[in-house]
């Protein structure tokens, strides 16, 4: 609120000090004369900033005539909203909140339109991977399944019967192998699979019939913790795949009784570790067995393709501990 003081304005006639009293007027504002009470009273109270006329008049108690006036002009400081600085201030603000807004609008379209792209490879490396593993697995098996097929044909013709009986038992071998390919890609697939718990049911019901007629148990401990997460169809595939080489491994060259599976989890970490009590062998020496090294290379290289750390620990007589880390899980996780 902008106020100006009167400190003194007019002389009093000093024979007759109590005759007299004053009142006043801002031309530009008041249409009558106000009572001036004391000649520091505040005046102008609540009138915008600018230069303004004051008029000062003494009247007489007694006959009500005016004595003398005075006239000054005043300058009284303008509001802060009134002055220039102020909307500058205001234009200055609304052109940076402006800004930010559009940076932000712009942000979160690159940002969605970088999650599109992302989402679109993901998909397209998806298809580009089934499409291998048909390539791979399902066309193989079904180009060798044909051939097979025509050379069953061929021994029946000619009367080989017990070994058009051999091929067909290896056609049955490899349409079983087919349908168990099958049915992991397509449990691969399925969206409602995406937990840790369901991978951990999947290969127990797998294990099941896997360890058929084999003196082997099978056991699985998961954190409650883990339960719960939902894991990329990728990620899934290659712990499934790591599990299965191994036990694969365990049950043609381990001869353990006993295999134990421990999977932890949390936001930042997946932990997986599978121990037997077999035989072990010796880990700085090469496998003689051509089809052991490349399960054991295809362990590293899933191992690896889950940007995890994992490590082989065994020794003769002593089974062996597979290890693997992967300290990065938040990628993975949907």
């Amino acid at each position: 609120m902008c106020v100006f003081y009167v400190t003194s304005v007019l002389s009093q006639d000093e024979n007759q000090p109590g005759d007299l009293y004053l009142q006043y007027r801002i031309l530009e504002v008041d249409t009558i004369w106000r009572s001036l009470d004391s000649l520091n009273q505040q005046l102008g109270s609540g009138i915008s900033g600018g230069r303004y006329n004051v008029q000062i008049r003494s009247i007489n108690r007694n006959s009500g005539e005016t004595r003398h006036i005075s006239d000054f002009s005043i300058e009284i400081p303008k509001f802060f909203w009134e002055r220039i600085s102020f909307w500058w201030l205001h234009i200055i603000v609304f052109l940076f909140l402006f800004w930010l807004i559009r940076r932000y609008e712009i942000k979160n379209k690159y940002i969605s339109k970088k999650a599109l792209l992302e989402k679109r490879k993901v998909v397209e490396n998806e298809r580009i991977r089934i499409a291998r593993d048909f390539h791979d697995g399902a066309g193989s098996s079904l180009v060798q399944s044909l051939i097979l097929t025509e050379v069953a044909k061929e021994k029946i013709k000619n009367g080989e019967i017990e070994k058009a009986c051999s091929d067909l038992t290896l056609i049955a071998d490899i349409i079983k192998n087919l349908d168990e390919l099958l049915r992991d890609i397509i449990w691969s697939l399925d969206p409602n699979n995406n937990s840790v718990q369901e991978v951990v049911i999947f290969f127990k019901n797998y294990s099941t019939g896997f360890l058929k007629g084999k003196n082997l148990k099978f056991e699985t401990n998961i954190t409650p913790q883990a339960k719960e997460f939902k894991l990329t169809s990728e990620f899934r595939r290659n712990v499934f795949f790591i599990i299965k080489e191994v036990l694969t491994n365990i049950c043609k060259h381990s001869r353990a009784n006993n295999v134990n599976i421990w999977i932890d989890m949390n936001a930042k970490e997946f932990k997986l570790r599978i121990q037997d009590d077999g035989v072990g062998f010796d880990s700085h020496l090469q496998f003689e067995n051509s089809r052991t090294q490349k399960g054991i290379t295809n362990i590293y290289a899933r191992a690896k393709a889950l940007d995890g750390n994992l490590i082989i620990k065994s020794e003769s007589g002593k089974g062996t501990e597979i290890f693997l880390n992967v300290p990065e899980i938040e990628m993975h996780i949907i």
